[in-house]
């Protein structure tokens, strides 16, 4: 009996299958590591806002002042959240990776030192936290008053991150919902 075994037109074929599996598959793949990517930045977030909820509970109804949030990062033992979110790696997004001490999260300076008492605007409308892309300098946090000074961030699948004053958070695609000015400013001009 004679031994048989593949033709080159067999093995090119299979191969050709193979590729074409892989090239089919790959997107879906990698569209769910992005998902889950998105997922532990939300969890962040809402670690970052639960943070914030308490300074505001501890001190009075004062949100934090921008310059205490901008000049003492996460890895300073000043930085306030430090000692209420209990982890320093929550200021990091998976999708970005932010060296160690910065963060990748902004916060709106136009919450600087309110207190919440003194919100015109529903805090379900306003924002206070979000995605801000990857910080360029150690020890800083970034601060926001405006679409504009987040540029143009689109880290997970086209979309941005924002969490409000109530704590909720929304994903919204291009950040198109939040280029209104209002939903950054929890005073009625």
């Amino acid at each position: 009996m004679k031994k048989q075994g593949f033709t080159l037109i067999e093995l090119l074929v299979v191969i050709t299958i193979i590729s074409i599996m892989m090239a089919i598959l790959l997107p879906t793949l990698m569209g769910a590591r992005e998902s889950a990517r998105r997922t532990v930045c939300m969890n962040n977030l809402r670690q970052i806002a639960m943070a914030n909820a308490m300074y505001v509970e501890k001190h009075g109804g004062n949100w934090i002042f921008a310059q205490s949030w901008a000049e003492h990062g996460p890895g300073d033992d000043k930085f306030p959240f430090r000692a209420l979110s209990g982890n320093v790696k929550i200021f990091a997004c998976p999708s970005t990776g932010a060296p160690e001490f910065s963060t990748d999260y902004f916060y709106n300076a136009n919450l600087s030192g309110l207190n919440s008492s003194q919100f015109t605007v529903a805090a379900s409308a306003v924002i206070a936290f979000g995605d801000f892309g990857k910080s360029s300098q150690p020890h800083t946090g970034n601060l926001a008053c405006s679409t504009g000074d987040i540029g143009n961030v689109r880290i997970h699948r086209g979309g941005i991150l924002y969490v409000y004053a109530d704590s909720h958070i929304k994903w919204s695609k291009n950040g198109l919902q939040q280029t209104d000015t209002d939903v950054w400013l929890p005073v009625s001009p």
